[in-house]
């Protein structure tokens, strides 16, 4: 999936936890759009358009959005986002305990 783009999104949406493996311990709940249509080149340079549903539509956005430079938290309200950003310093605390141990 060459040069990605999101054409299409519902009104409908859902929320779900998402979790990112850079930011290990850290959860929090996103809403989406439930159905998506994207458009993107595939590995012979075809555009193909494909619409998406449920987790596949999910899993997309949430790596669209890496590859547009937003982490997960960037999209998501600010009480969930403001709850990421303390878990994942909670987490970092406890590595760094861990780490100092060694």
């Amino acid at each position: 999936c060459f040069n990605p783009t999101i054409v299409w999104s519902s009104p409908e949406t859902a929320e779900a936890e998402e979790g990112s493996q850079s930011f290990p311990g850290v959860n929090i709940k996103i809403k989406r759009p439930f159905k998506i249509r994207v458009r993107y080149r595939d590995i012979n340079g075809v555009v193909q358009t494909k619409s998406l549903e449920g987790a596949p539509a999910r899993f997309f956005q949430h790596e669209y959005d890496r590859v547009q430079g937003d982490i997960f938290w960037m999209v998501a309200d600010s009480f969930h986002r403001n709850r990421a950003i303390s878990q994942w310093k909670s987490a970092e605390r406890k590595l760094k305990k861990l780490v100092n141990r060694y």
